[in-house]
């Protein structure tokens, strides 16, 4: 089954365990007082959590 994931979040900490716990690399560039929109996507459409912009 191909599952393309969407996490959002409004707070710098919880996106930032979110991003760790996923394996994903946390730049300082990130603006971490803006919602950070992070996307994995495996063939498939399907979000989870929050809808994606397409």
């Amino acid at each position: 089954m191909s599952v393309k994931l969407c996490i959002m979040t409004a707070y710098a900490d919880e996106t930032r365990i979110l991003l760790d716990v996923l394996g994903q690399e946390v730049g300082d560039s990130v603006d971490w007082n803006s919602r950070l929109q992070s996307e994995w996507l495996d063939g498939d459409e399907k979000c989870v959590r929050h809808r994606c912009a397409k």
